[in-house]
This record gives C-alpha cells, structure tokens and sequence, in this order.
C-alpha cells in the first residue's frame, strides 16, 4: 500500500465514512464562500480567510469521487496543490483539468460551483488558495497594481480555461511552506505564501507549452470506462489499437487523455496497477503465487516473478512473509 495514502487513513481514521469534515478557523475575517462537501468516502477540509479575499484551505480525502458546491464567483480563482495523491475536476463549461503530486491546478470559480472531484487514485490530499481579485485590498491589491496589471485583466487572463502547472520548483517550495513552516510561524508563511503566488500568477505564461490547458471532458469520461473495463479483466491484456476502436477514439486521443487523468501512459499505469492488487492479494490471500500470477494477468509465474521483483525489490514470497496480513 501506499504509505501516504496508509497516512492518511490514519489521520482520518476517526472520521465516518460519508463525511467530510469542515473547520472555518476563525481569523476575523469573512470567508470568500460557504461551501458543502458530498462524498461516499471521507475527508476534511479546514480554512482560513488570511486577508480580505483571499482564502487559504487544506484537504485530505480518501474517497473516489467528491461533489463540491458554492456560489458561483465569477471574480475569484481557486489555485489548488497536490502534495499527494491525484485528483480531476470535473467543471461546467465541459473542461476537465487532473493533477497529480506536485502539480497546481488553477481555474475561475464559476465553473467550480456545482462540480464533482474525482479521485483516480483514492485519496488526494493539497492545499489550495482561492482569491476573489476584485475583494483585494492592502498589500495584496498593492502587489498587483505595482506588477502593472489589474483585478479586470487576471480575471479575463484566467476566465477563459483552466490552467494546469506541472510540477515545478517555485510552486513546490511556495505551497511545501504551508506545511513545513513551524506552527509558531506558519501564519506568516501563510501570508507570505498567497502573496508570492498572487505575483506568480501575474507572470505565468498560460501559453506556454508547460502550462497545460484542461482534457475534454467527453474524453476524459471514455477515458474512465476504458480504465474501468482493464482494471476488471486483469487477465486479459488490450492493445491500444483494440481500445481505440471499441470505444470510438482515435489511439493519440487515447494516449493523451489516458495520461492526463492517470498521470501515466497505459502500460505503465496497467504494469503498477496489476503489481499493486498483487500486493493486496499476496497480503490478504492463501492464494499461491502462481494463482496471483494468473489473477493480475502474467501468462506465466516466472514472468509475474521478475515484473514483481522489479517493482518492489522483493520477490513475490518474501513480500508476503513480510507484509503478511489475516486472511479475509
């Protein structure tokens, strides 16, 4: 397993499932929005107002799909970061935008306001700021007007698609001090924090090929039942050829989309996928290894062996003795 993803179910172990918790922490200000969460799995969420208009809030789900609804801010843009896990937003206007960990997603909030999140992986956890442009005042309105923009030009700059930023170093170290801050300074960091990436997204070139623009969203759904299809037939192995035409989409759109809502190309993701639900059954089955084998689709136990020894550095038996767990 995972061991963030065994982190985080620690951290919410006390949570039931169907519940996302919500923490305001009161700072004196208004929050920019009332938000609801809807899940089948669990999560929390907990926020802070850190200057007039601009929110700052912390998540951890464990779950594969969450519905989120708000008012719509026509104004204001939520900038999300994934320290781990994956995660796709599902948006009105028909964009999808997926990031994995280390990327940020940004997008205006008005195609946020009635969305769902899905999970590919099962848990997300990230840090986002949401920012309503035209409620800045002090500091932060100063740092626009200084950069030579305005509330109007951001809003229009960003309005017209979501924006994903792969990972990157300036964006990694502005949200990893958000958590890596001491506590007795953190608000600080906080505050320092929304104000670099207020200036960054002054700067950023959305048009640049590193700058990725959202999936479709039509794609992105065919994308998800051709996963669904592989990852319930494990003992068989489809061709990329095979996909495409079943499901009617050229094999490009296919590999690209796949990529952007799994963060893998298709073999790599299937070769992990098939080495993960072996780890669960080698710890939670009396299964021989050559019946595992069969199960994750390996022609072969030899084969299965060598895939498995390379990805865990342990061969299949001594996985199981290690990591042992009482049967089902």
């Amino acid at each position: 397993m995972n061991d963030r993803r065994a982190q985080l179910e620690d951290a919410l172990r006390s949570i039931p499932d169907g519940v996302c918790s919500i923490q305001i922490l009161e700072t004196g200000l208004p929050p920019i929005r009332s938000v609801t969460v809807r899940t089948e799995g669990k999560g929390c969420m907990t926020a802070a107002t850190i200057f007039p208009g601009i929110e700052l809030s912390y998540w951890q789900i464990l779950a594969p799909t969450v519905s989120f609804r708000h008012e719509a801010l026509h104004d204001a843009i939520e900038v999300t970061f994934c320290r781990s896990g994956r995660a796709g937003w599902n948006l009105t206007k028909g964009f999808v935008s997926y990031v994995g960990a280390g990327a940020t997603a940004a997008h205006m909030m008005d195609c946020c306001a009635d969305s769902a999140m899905s999970l590919p992986l099962g848990y997300f956890e990230g840090a986002g700021l949401a920012v309503d442009f035209r409620a800045l005042n002090g500091t932060p309105a100063d740092i626009i007007a200084s950069a030579g923009t305005t509330a109007e030009k951001l809003i229009e700059k960003y309005g017209a698609a979501p924006v994903v930023f792969p990972p990157n170093q300036e964006l990694e170290r502005l949200f990893s001090s958000l958590y890596d801050t001491p506590e007795p300074y953190r608000p600080a960091a906080c505050k320092i924090a929304a104000l670099e990436l207020l200036l960054y997204l002054v700067r950023a070139d959305i048009d640049a090929p590193a700058a990725q623009q959202s999936c479709d969203a039509q794609l992105a759904s065919v994308v998800q039942d051709i996963h669904a299809l592989m990852t319930a037939n494990l003992d068989k192995r489809y061709t990329i050829d095979e996909l495409a035409k079943t499901y009617f989409i050229n094999t490009s759109s296919l590999k690209t989309t796949f990529k952007a809502v799994y963060g893998q190309p298709i073999a790599a993701y299937m070769r992990s996928y098939r080495i993960r639900q072996a780890m669960e059954l080698l710890q939670q089955t009396d299964d021989s290894i050559a019946a595992i084998a069969a199960a994750v689709g390996y022609e072969t136990q030899g084969k299965f062996t060598k895939a498995f020894k390379e990805a865990t550095q342990l061969l299949p038996r001594d996985y199981r003795k290690t990591y042992r767990k009482a049967p089902r």
